[in-house]
Protein backbone atom coordinates (compact mmCIF):
# COMPACT_ATOMS: atom_id res chain seq x y z
CA UNK A 1 0.00 0.00 0.00
CA UNK A 2 1.58 3.40 -0.91
CA UNK A 3 1.04 6.07 1.69
CA UNK A 4 0.76 9.54 0.35
CA UNK A 5 1.75 12.46 3.17
CA UNK A 6 -0.20 15.03 1.74
CA UNK A 7 1.05 17.56 5.07
CA UNK A 8 4.57 17.40 3.94
CA UNK A 9 4.60 17.96 0.85
CA UNK A 10 1.82 20.82 0.91
CA UNK A 11 3.61 24.20 0.47
CA UNK A 12 1.97 26.80 2.35
CA UNK A 13 0.75 30.08 0.74
CA UNK A 14 0.91 33.00 2.57
CA UNK A 15 -1.16 36.12 1.95
CA UNK A 16 0.07 39.68 2.32
CA UNK A 17 0.29 41.08 5.62
CA UNK A 18 -0.39 37.38 7.29
CA UNK A 19 2.47 37.75 9.84
CA UNK A 20 1.81 41.08 10.99
CA UNK A 21 -2.11 39.78 11.84
CA UNK A 22 -0.28 36.72 13.97
CA UNK A 23 1.58 39.57 15.22
CA UNK A 24 -1.60 41.57 16.34
CA UNK A 25 -3.72 38.68 17.77
CA UNK A 26 -0.68 37.46 19.51
CA UNK A 27 -0.21 40.70 21.30
CA UNK A 28 -4.20 41.91 21.57
CA UNK A 29 -5.69 38.57 21.23
CA UNK A 30 -7.17 38.37 24.87
CA UNK A 31 -8.25 41.75 25.25
CA UNK A 32 -10.29 42.12 21.71
CA UNK A 33 -11.71 38.39 23.28
CA UNK A 34 -12.74 39.85 26.10
CA UNK A 35 -14.49 43.06 24.62
CA UNK A 36 -16.17 40.75 21.68
CA UNK A 37 -17.40 38.25 24.90
CA UNK A 38 -18.69 41.15 26.63
CA UNK A 39 -20.58 42.90 23.79
CA UNK A 40 -22.31 39.26 23.13
CA UNK A 41 -22.76 38.87 26.38
CA UNK A 42 -24.59 41.82 26.96
CA UNK A 43 -26.99 41.81 23.90
CA UNK A 44 -27.77 38.28 24.79
CA UNK A 45 -28.38 39.23 28.49
CA UNK A 46 -30.77 41.78 26.49
CA UNK A 47 -32.54 39.63 24.16
CA UNK A 48 -33.23 36.77 27.21
CA UNK A 49 -34.75 39.43 29.51
CA UNK A 50 -37.48 40.33 26.43
CA UNK A 51 -38.16 36.80 26.29
CA UNK A 52 -38.73 36.37 29.58
CA UNK A 53 -40.84 39.29 29.66
CA UNK A 54 -42.93 37.71 26.84
CA UNK A 55 -43.08 34.66 28.58
CA UNK A 56 -44.51 35.64 32.01
CA UNK A 57 -47.60 37.00 32.56
CA UNK A 58 -47.36 40.20 34.47
CA UNK A 59 -48.52 40.18 37.91
CA UNK A 60 -50.30 43.22 39.09
CA UNK A 61 -50.23 43.69 43.19
CA UNK A 62 -53.02 45.77 44.56
CA UNK A 63 -53.14 47.06 47.90
CA UNK A 64 -56.65 46.58 50.09
CA UNK A 65 -57.10 50.62 51.32
CA UNK A 66 -59.77 48.84 53.33
CA UNK A 67 -57.92 47.76 56.63
CA UNK A 68 -59.70 46.07 59.30
CA UNK A 69 -61.10 48.08 61.53
CA UNK A 70 -58.86 48.56 65.31
CA UNK A 71 -60.52 46.07 67.68
CA UNK A 72 -61.08 49.32 69.31
CA UNK A 73 -63.35 50.89 66.76
CA UNK A 74 -67.03 49.65 68.21
CA UNK A 75 -65.71 50.18 71.68
CA UNK A 76 -65.56 53.64 70.75
CA UNK A 77 -68.74 53.98 68.77
CA UNK A 78 -70.76 52.50 72.01
CA UNK A 79 -68.72 54.98 74.03
CA UNK A 80 -69.69 58.24 71.97
CA UNK A 81 -73.31 57.33 71.60
CA UNK A 82 -73.66 56.40 75.32
CA UNK A 83 -72.13 59.59 76.18
CA UNK A 84 -74.31 61.54 73.88
CA UNK A 85 -77.36 59.30 75.72
CA UNK A 86 -75.94 60.93 79.20
CA UNK A 87 -75.16 63.90 77.93
CA UNK A 88 -78.95 64.32 76.45
CA UNK A 89 -80.46 62.94 79.82
CA UNK A 90 -78.52 65.59 81.69
CA UNK A 91 -79.88 68.39 79.90
CA UNK A 92 -83.17 67.17 80.10
CA UNK A 93 -82.76 66.92 83.86
CA UNK A 94 -81.52 70.56 83.68
CA UNK A 95 -84.84 71.58 82.37
CA UNK A 96 -87.07 70.18 85.49
CA UNK A 97 -89.04 67.96 83.41
CA UNK A 98 -87.31 64.53 81.72
CA UNK A 99 -89.19 64.47 78.17
CA UNK A 100 -88.77 61.28 77.54
CA UNK A 101 -91.34 58.06 76.70
CA UNK A 102 -92.39 55.91 79.23
CA UNK A 103 -90.45 52.85 78.07
CA UNK A 104 -87.78 54.95 77.79
CA UNK A 105 -87.05 55.98 81.56
CA UNK A 106 -84.95 54.25 83.68
CA UNK A 107 -86.16 52.00 86.74
CA UNK A 108 -86.47 54.31 89.23
CA UNK A 109 -88.17 56.74 86.83
CA UNK A 110 -90.71 54.80 85.51
CA UNK A 111 -91.83 54.49 89.16
CA UNK A 112 -91.67 57.77 89.77
CA UNK A 113 -93.45 58.37 86.55
CA UNK A 114 -96.42 55.75 87.54
CA UNK A 115 -97.24 58.02 91.00
CA UNK A 116 -98.10 60.91 88.97
CA UNK A 117 -99.75 59.43 85.67
CA UNK A 118 -103.27 59.22 86.46
CA UNK A 119 -102.76 62.44 88.37
CA UNK A 120 -101.84 64.10 85.44
CA UNK A 121 -104.68 62.63 83.40
CA UNK A 122 -107.13 63.62 85.51
CA UNK A 123 -106.27 67.18 85.66
CA UNK A 124 -106.15 67.24 81.98
CA UNK A 125 -109.39 66.50 81.58
CA UNK A 126 -110.84 68.72 83.73
CA UNK A 127 -108.82 71.40 81.88
CA UNK A 128 -109.93 70.52 78.58
CA UNK A 129 -113.85 69.44 78.91
CA UNK A 130 -116.16 72.52 79.09
CA UNK A 131 -119.52 71.98 80.76
CA UNK A 132 -122.19 70.10 78.48
CA UNK A 133 -120.43 67.55 77.56
CA UNK A 134 -120.17 64.04 79.51
CA UNK A 135 -118.08 61.25 79.56
CA UNK A 136 -119.73 57.62 79.15
CA UNK A 137 -116.70 55.71 79.89
CA UNK A 138 -112.83 56.46 80.44
CA UNK A 139 -109.94 54.11 79.65
CA UNK A 140 -106.52 54.79 81.15
CA UNK A 141 -103.64 52.03 80.56
CA UNK A 142 -100.43 51.33 81.56
CA UNK A 143 -99.46 54.71 82.22
CA UNK A 144 -99.65 55.45 78.16
CA UNK A 145 -102.90 55.30 76.78
CA UNK A 146 -106.34 57.25 77.42
CA UNK A 147 -109.77 56.13 75.60
CA UNK A 148 -112.80 58.39 76.00
CA UNK A 149 -116.48 58.06 74.85
CA UNK A 150 -118.92 60.70 75.47
CA UNK A 151 -122.02 63.20 74.45
CA UNK A 152 -121.97 66.71 73.54
CA UNK A 153 -124.48 69.37 72.50
CA UNK A 154 -122.61 70.26 69.06
CA UNK A 155 -120.14 69.49 66.89
CA UNK A 156 -118.30 72.96 67.77
CA UNK A 157 -117.93 72.42 71.46
CA UNK A 158 -116.65 69.25 70.86
CA UNK A 159 -114.13 70.38 67.80
CA UNK A 160 -112.84 72.88 70.66
CA UNK A 161 -113.01 70.13 73.04
CA UNK A 162 -110.17 68.40 70.91
CA UNK A 163 -108.68 71.17 69.83
CA UNK A 164 -107.31 71.70 73.29
CA UNK A 165 -106.39 68.25 73.73
CA UNK A 166 -104.01 69.17 70.80
CA UNK A 167 -102.25 71.05 72.67
CA UNK A 168 -101.82 69.20 75.82
CA UNK A 169 -98.52 66.78 76.19
CA UNK A 170 -100.79 63.84 73.90
CA UNK A 171 -100.90 62.31 70.54
CA UNK A 172 -104.01 62.22 69.44
CA UNK A 173 -104.73 59.25 67.04
CA UNK A 174 -106.95 59.84 64.00
CA UNK A 175 -110.01 58.32 62.88
CA UNK A 176 -111.30 55.20 63.60
CA UNK A 177 -109.91 55.37 67.34
CA UNK A 178 -110.81 59.21 67.53
CA UNK A 179 -114.22 60.97 66.01
CA UNK A 180 -117.06 63.00 66.17
CA UNK A 181 -120.58 61.39 64.84
CA UNK A 182 -124.24 62.54 64.95
CA UNK A 183 -126.31 61.01 67.92
CA UNK A 184 -129.85 62.26 67.14
CA UNK A 185 -131.58 63.90 69.46
CA UNK A 186 -128.35 63.64 72.01
CA UNK A 187 -126.31 65.76 69.81
CA UNK A 188 -123.29 64.45 69.21
CA UNK A 189 -121.44 61.04 69.64
CA UNK A 190 -117.19 61.36 70.14
CA UNK A 191 -114.44 59.65 71.10
CA UNK A 192 -110.63 60.32 71.15
CA UNK A 193 -107.99 57.92 71.74
CA UNK A 194 -104.08 59.01 72.55
CA UNK A 195 -100.63 58.58 73.92
CA UNK A 196 -99.12 60.73 76.61
CA UNK A 197 -96.30 62.35 76.30
CA UNK A 198 -96.00 63.92 80.11
CA UNK A 199 -92.43 63.13 80.99
CA UNK A 200 -91.47 62.99 84.30
CA UNK A 201 -91.47 66.37 86.25
CA UNK A 202 -88.27 66.15 88.51
CA UNK A 203 -89.52 69.12 90.30
CA UNK A 204 -92.52 67.84 91.64
CA UNK A 205 -92.35 66.95 94.99
CA UNK A 206 -93.27 63.11 94.92
CA UNK A 207 -90.30 62.48 93.19
CA UNK A 208 -87.66 60.51 94.92
CA UNK A 209 -84.78 59.49 92.37
CA UNK A 210 -83.16 57.37 95.25
CA UNK A 211 -86.85 55.48 96.03
CA UNK A 212 -86.14 55.63 99.73
CA UNK A 213 -89.68 56.36 100.29
CA UNK A 214 -90.70 52.90 99.05
CA UNK A 215 -92.16 50.72 101.90
CA UNK A 216 -90.16 46.93 102.59
CA UNK A 217 -92.80 43.85 101.65
CA UNK A 218 -93.65 43.59 104.97
CA UNK A 219 -95.30 47.15 105.08
CA UNK A 220 -97.37 46.57 101.97
CA UNK A 221 -100.28 46.17 104.21
CA UNK A 222 -100.11 49.84 105.48
CA UNK A 223 -100.56 51.12 101.82
CA UNK A 224 -103.46 48.93 101.32
CA UNK A 225 -105.15 50.67 104.86
CA UNK A 226 -104.42 53.72 103.58
CA UNK A 227 -105.74 53.07 100.05
CA UNK A 228 -109.22 51.99 102.09
CA UNK A 229 -109.17 54.89 104.14
CA UNK A 230 -109.03 57.35 101.64
CA UNK A 231 -111.53 55.39 100.05
CA UNK A 232 -114.03 56.01 102.51
CA UNK A 233 -113.24 59.52 102.64
CA UNK A 234 -113.93 60.20 99.00
CA UNK A 235 -117.45 58.45 98.70
CA UNK A 236 -115.74 55.52 96.68
CA UNK A 237 -117.62 52.47 97.51
CA UNK A 238 -114.83 49.54 97.06
CA UNK A 239 -117.00 46.41 95.68
CA UNK A 240 -114.01 44.26 95.80
CA UNK A 241 -111.23 44.93 97.71
CA UNK A 242 -107.42 44.34 96.23
CA UNK A 243 -106.78 40.90 95.15
CA UNK A 244 -103.10 40.18 94.79
CA UNK A 245 -103.19 39.29 90.60
CA UNK A 246 -99.39 38.75 90.17
CA UNK A 247 -95.83 39.87 91.74
CA UNK A 248 -92.90 40.52 89.58
CA UNK A 249 -89.19 40.63 90.62
CA UNK A 250 -86.96 43.34 89.41
CA UNK A 251 -83.18 43.43 91.58
CA UNK A 252 -83.93 43.75 95.18
CA UNK A 253 -87.47 45.31 94.75
CA UNK A 254 -90.77 43.99 94.11
CA UNK A 255 -94.27 45.05 91.92
CA UNK A 256 -97.03 43.55 93.21
CA UNK A 257 -100.42 44.19 91.03
CA UNK A 258 -103.64 43.88 92.79
CA UNK A 259 -107.12 44.67 91.15
CA UNK A 260 -110.09 45.90 92.68
CA UNK A 261 -113.23 47.82 91.76
CA UNK A 262 -116.19 50.31 92.89
CA UNK A 263 -118.60 52.69 92.26
CA UNK A 264 -119.08 56.47 92.93
CA UNK A 265 -119.55 60.15 90.81
CA UNK A 266 -116.63 61.06 88.60
CA UNK A 267 -116.25 64.06 90.71
CA UNK A 268 -115.49 61.92 93.61
CA UNK A 269 -113.13 59.77 91.97
CA UNK A 270 -111.28 62.45 90.67
CA UNK A 271 -110.94 63.80 94.45
CA UNK A 272 -109.78 60.15 95.58
CA UNK A 273 -107.18 60.02 93.05
CA UNK A 274 -105.78 63.41 93.96
CA UNK A 275 -106.18 62.37 97.69
CA UNK A 276 -103.50 59.43 96.77
CA UNK A 277 -100.74 62.05 95.59
CA UNK A 278 -101.31 64.33 98.56
CA UNK A 279 -101.01 61.52 100.60
CA UNK A 280 -97.43 60.27 98.70
CA UNK A 281 -99.19 56.73 98.85
CA UNK A 282 -96.35 54.73 96.81
CA UNK A 283 -99.08 53.12 95.33
CA UNK A 284 -100.22 54.01 90.77
CA UNK A 285 -103.09 52.92 89.50
CA UNK A 286 -101.81 51.12 86.59
CA UNK A 287 -105.41 50.68 84.58
CA UNK A 288 -108.68 52.62 85.06
CA UNK A 289 -111.87 51.86 83.21
CA UNK A 290 -114.73 54.09 84.68
CA UNK A 291 -118.24 53.06 82.91
CA UNK A 292 -121.01 55.27 83.42
CA UNK A 293 -124.16 53.96 85.37
CA UNK A 294 -126.05 57.14 85.74
CA UNK A 295 -126.25 60.49 85.76
CA UNK A 296 -123.80 60.45 89.17
CA UNK A 297 -122.43 57.06 89.36
CA UNK A 298 -119.83 55.57 87.35
CA UNK A 299 -118.55 51.93 88.11
CA UNK A 300 -114.79 51.57 88.76
CA UNK A 301 -112.64 48.63 87.29
CA UNK A 302 -109.12 49.40 88.30
CA UNK A 303 -105.57 47.83 88.73
CA UNK A 304 -103.30 49.09 91.69
CA UNK A 305 -99.26 48.00 91.42
CA UNK A 306 -97.05 48.58 94.37
CA UNK A 307 -93.72 48.79 94.06
CA UNK A 308 -91.72 47.27 97.38
CA UNK A 309 -87.96 46.97 98.99
CA UNK A 310 -86.33 43.97 100.22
Amino acid sequence: MIRINLLKNATEKRRPGGPRIRKFLGAGGVLAGAALMGVCGFWGYQWYGARSKQARPEVKRIVSQDLAPSSYANANMVEEVVKEVNDSRLKLRESGVLDLPYDQLSFSEKINYELLFTKDVCEMLSRIIPGGIGLKSLEINDFQTIYAVGLGPSRDVIETMLTSLKNEKVTVLPPPYSFVKPAGKDGYRFAFSCKTQFGLNLTDPLVDGSLARLPSREAITTVFDTFGKLAGKNNITITKAPTQASCEKFGNYYRSLYQWSGTSSYKDFVKFVLSLYDAKLMGALKRCALVAQSAKTVKIESQIIVTTKE
